[in-house]
């Protein structure tokens, strides 16, 4: 099983708080059936956030922590960029730091309350840089789940979505663990992700 949104890296962001949490992160994680997983902490603002040099090093730590336990496992890098115009700076049109395993598939949140005027022109020019956008927890957008014909269009025009594990199991409140369900339903899901903290 793949995982593709998880904050393992500890001290990084809101997630894995020491090498200890993380290191019982991965172990559940190996339980849970997961064998990748993608490390994938907050990339928020464009003058303060972790380089991905950093985020490489986190990963080579977890790398050496899943040999040490003999997980099996696999780590890859990436992050959780948030959709800010100013972060298209960091990205060239064949520069793939920060996209997953520097593929060409980049995980992006939403802000927290409200969709950005410019939404369909960000999707746009991340992907005029050859990286196809993957909407990070979509049931979670209270405000984009009760327009669910803007999420469609974003999907026809080749927005890939992710969605929780855990909002499938309420642990996100009704609202999401229903907007979930609608999301499999109606086949726009593409993967599903555990979001660990």
């Amino acid at each position: 099983m793949y995982d593709i949104h998880s904050h393992i890296i500890y001290g990084i962001d809101d997630g894995s708080p020491d090498i200890d949490s993380s290191r019982r992160m991965l172990q559940l994680a190996v339980e849970s059936g997961t064998r990748h997983i993608v490390a994938t902490p907050h990339v928020i603002e464009l003058n303060n956030h972790p380089s991905w040099d950093v985020i490489l090093q986190g990963v080579n730590i977890l790398q050496k922590i899943v040999a040490e336990e003999n997980l099996k496992l696999d780590i890859y890098p990436g992050c959780e960029l948030e959709m800010n115009w100013d972060m298209l700076q960091l990205f060239g049109k064949d520069k793939r730091d920060f996209c997953i395993n520097n593929s060409r598939y980049l995980l992006v949140e939403l802000p927290a309350m409200s969709i950005p005027p410019y939404a369909e022109d960000f999707w746009y020019e991340l992907q005029l840089k050859g990286i196809t956008p993957v909407l990070a927890h979509a049931e979670r957008y209270k405000f984009l789940m009760e327009k669910p014909q803007r999420l469609l269009k974003w999907m026809q025009a080749g927005v890939l979505v992710q969605i929780n594990g855990t909002s499938l199991l309420g642990k996100f409140g009704k609202s999401a663990q229903t907007s979930a369900e609608q999301l499999l339903k109606h086949d726009c899901v593409h993967f599903i992700g555990s979001d660990a903290h």
